[in-house]
């Protein structure tokens, strides 16, 4: 990788405020609360959203998304924001480990 690129990254990691959650939003420094939020999700929704993740079908994940805030709106919230930022992975952990707990 370029210097010049290298440099600009970690500029942008340093200085962007471009995904900080709004006050009163979950924070990762919680990831129990958040993932005591996803299990209240009904399974059904759960399954659909984890499925959109997979496939990489923004118009359904946002759509389920906004089921998912209909539910819970900070969960809502998280979780669009994780999407809007394309942290799918993060998303689909969050979902798995629910999934796992569960059996």
């Amino acid at each position: 990788m370029p210097a010049d690129r290298h440099r600009w990254s970690r500029r942008v990691a340093e200085t962007s405020n471009a995904l900080d959650l709004d006050p009163g939003v979950f924070t990762w420094q919680d990831p129990q609360q958040i993932a005591r939020a996803v299990e209240t999700l009904p399974t059904a929704l759960r399954g659909e959203l984890r499925d959109a993740l997979v496939r990489l079908d923004s118009e359904r994940i946002a759509a389920l998304l906004g089921q998912v805030g209909e539910v819970d709106r900070e969960l809502g919230d998280t979780l669009l924001r994780l999407a809007k930022g394309f942290d799918y992975p993060a998303v689909l952990r969050l979902l798995d480990d629910v999934g796992e707990a569960g059996h």
